[in-house]
């Protein structure tokens, strides 16, 4: 008798558990899609990130549509000013009085998180998935893209290449 008490108490307590597990993964699963519909292909943010050279750098990035893009660095103050604008042809880098037109190569750093960022952000299939504490990833081939799970908005960049790490603050889409 004892044995079969403590056998249905058993059985009892897996049921429970695999059924608050489903539970869960299911307010997962909609809670990833929710954030995945609040993603958009406009938006605008500033970028916090320490070059290769221990550099502290501050930009904001401003993407009004999916076919350009702007970067200007605000800080350090000697490079307060520096501009990359990404459009369809090519990248334009300004600086002070000197400009350089189309036809520069985009791995430049700032092109590069601009190109990731358009990449994670693109309307897509792949649903975030959990991290740690309230932040959720969404993974892609440039990168790892961390989401808020509260706002829904990303925090921060991991980039494969150059491998960097770059902080989102005041991120806004223009829906």
């Amino acid at each position: 008798m004892k044995r079969t008490r403590r056998l249905s108490a058993m059985l009892f307590t897996a049921v429970c558990t695999i059924l608050l597990l489903s539970g869960c993964a299911v307010r997962d699963t909609m809670r990833a899609r929710e954030l995945r519909a609040g993603l958009g292909q406009s938006y605008g943010a500033v970028l916090h990130f320490t070059t290769a050279s221990g550099t502290a750098v501050t930009a904001s990035l401003e993407r009004p549509d999916p076919g350009s893009c702007t970067v200007e660095v605000t800080m350090p103050a000697h490079l307060a000013g520096l501009r990359y604008v990404r459009h369809q042809d090519g990248v334009d880098i300004s600086f002070r009085e000197l400009s350089y037109g189309s036809g520069i190569p985009p791995p430049t750093l700032p092109v590069v998180v601009a190109d990731a960022l358009s990449a994670l952000l693109a309307p897509s299939d792949t649903l975030p998935e959990r991290s740690e504490g309230t932040l959720w990833q969404l993974s892609g081939e440039d990168g790892v893209l961390l989401l808020d799970g509260k706002t829904g908005l990303p925090v921060k960049l991991l980039l494969r290449w150059p491998e960097t790490e770059i902080a989102l603050t005041d991120f806004v889409f223009y829906h």
